[in-house]
C-alpha cells in the first residue's frame, strides 16, 4: 500500500497526461473514458509497486514472491524503530520508504535481512523471536 496522497498525485497526473489527448476526442463519453483508462493504469501501476508482502507461515518467512526462510534457521530478530540507521551497502533489504519502523533478521542460513513492516513486533513475535520490551 502506497502512501494516500500518491493516489492525489496520480489523478493530477491523469488530468495533465490526458488533456492533449482529450483536446483531439469529441464528446464526453471518449473524454472521460481517456480520464478513467489512465487513472486506472496509473492506480495498477502504485498497486504493484506498493504490494510487497511479509508472510510468516509454518514453511518460514517469505519476502514478496521469494522462497521462504526456514523460521528454524532464524537465529534473532531485533525490532528497529528506523530501518534507515541499520541499512548499509550490501546489506539484503526488502524496504519501503514510506515505512520507517522494521526488523532486522539474522538467521543461520545467510546474511542478516532488513525488513520494513507497519507491525514490527508482531512480526518478530511470529518469527518466534519475541521483541524485548
Amino acid at each position: 500500500m502506497v502512501p494516500r496522497l500518491w493516489h492525489l498525485w496520480a489523478a493530477g497526473f491523469t488530468a495533465i497526461a490526458a488533456s492533449y489527448p482529450a483536446a483531439y476526442l469529441s464528446g464526453i463519453p471518449a473524454t472521460a473514458a481517456l480520464y478513467i483508462g489512465v487513472f486506472a493504469l496509473l492506480e495498477y501501476l502504485l498497486y504493484l509497486w506498493g504490494r510487497a508482502r511479509l508472510t510468516v507461515t509454518d514453511a518460514g518467512l517469505t519476502v514478496g514472491d521469494g522462497s521462504p526462510l526456514a523460521l528454524t534457521a532464524v537465529t534473532g530478530v531485533d525490532v528497529l524503530p528506523d530501518v534507515r540507521l541499520a541499512l548499509v551497502p550490501g546489506t539484503p533489504a526488502r524496504t519501503r520508504g514510506w515505512i520507517r519502523s522494521g526488523v532486522r533478521v539474522r538467521s543461520a542460513a545467510g546474511p542478516v535481512w532488513v525488513l520494513s513492516s507497519r507491525r514490527p513486533t508482531e512480526l518478530a513475535a511470529a518469527l518466534g523471536r519475541p521483541a524485548p520490551s
